[in-house]
């Protein structure tokens, strides 16, 4: 008679040693006690920290957006100009400094001091040269405002305040617009930029009217979510309005990171990635077969 192991420890057993260990570590509820270094494929070093109560990346981050990774895996080329604006703890910004390469260039804005000295603590660890962090929120015109700090999760920092997850620390901070930031440093061309930055997206949008303009324009990956969004005022599908009516294509990202021409939806939670019609034939390849 066979020994057959349980479905549940199979696919335990099946994990990285990095997963294993965030996994123990939140069946034996050290979550908010023990701080974990671990190595993920695509990232790098990650430091889970027991930030107290933060709902962040700490116990689901080998899990995180793993569409979104593949896809970035597939597409980013070395050398690259990208941005990450919202760039929190440092996810996105350390997958992207390892694709672009050392002769790549990541521009990653972070307005939180907090969240910036873990942004920079992961670049350290990971020793990572070619990352260029700036404290500055992106906005639709240059100047200053209030963003507000949450610890219960971290990464809801916002330029508007997020009842639902307490009053929040307010802080001021710079902001400034793409166009702004690109015409004093002289930089003509990005290749991709990723936007998460809690419901400012069509600010930041906004105040990139030469970026939308000049082409050939970056891709972009950027989140909607219309339950952040509301307390702007507005509904997630104008971002989606606004860069269809600049010429570009939206894609949903499957799990295996292959991209599906997007059909419009009534309410939006997630991400989506945006192609300018002069660089559409950099999608196809990565098109799902079933979508051709």
């Amino acid at each position: 008679m066979r020994f057959s192991l349980p479905a549940k420890l199979k696919r335990f057993l099946a994990l990285p040693l990095s997963a294993k260990l965030l996994v123990l570590r939140r069946k034996l509820g050290l979550v908010n006690r023990l701080p974990l270094l671990v190595r993920l494929p695509d990232i790098g070093w990650w430091m889970a920290i027991p930030a107290s109560k933060d709902r962040g990346l700490n116990d689901l981050v080998w899990h995180h957006d793993l569409g979104e990774r593949r896809f970035l895996r597939q597409f980013i080329q070395p050398n690259w100009l990208v941005m990450d604006i919202g760039a929190h703890w440092g996810f996105y910004t350390l997958l992207l400094a390892r694709l672009v390469g050392p002769k790549g260039r990541v521009i990653a804005f972070e307005p939180s001091p907090r969240e910036r000295k873990w942004l920079q603590r992961h670049l350290w660890l990971n020793r990572h040269t070619n990352v260029r962090v700036e404290p500055f929120a992106i906005c639709d015109e240059e100047g200053e405002t209030e963003l507000f700090l949450y610890s219960i999760n971290t990464s809801v920092n916002s330029l508007r305040p997020q009842f639902q997850w307490g009053t929040g620390q307010r802080i001021k901070v710079a902001t400034t617009t793409l166009d702004a930031y690109l015409k004093q440093h002289d930089i003509e061309h990005v290749h991709f930029i990723k936007i998460d930055a809690e419901g400012a997206e069509l600010k930041i949008l906004t105040g990139a009217k030469g970026v939308l303009e000049h082409k050939p324009r970056p891709v972009f990956l950027c989140e909607l979510n219309d339950k952040v969004t509301q307390a702007w005022g507005y509904a997630a599908k104008d971002i989606r309005e606004l860069l269809t009516a600049k010429g570009f294509y939206w894609f949903d990202v499957s799990l295996q990171g292959n991209l599906i021409p997007h059909t419009e939806k009534g309410e939006y939670s997630g991400n989506l990635v945006a192609f300018p019609e002069e660089r559409l034939s950099e999608a196809r390849p990565l098109l799902e077969r079933d979508t051709l």
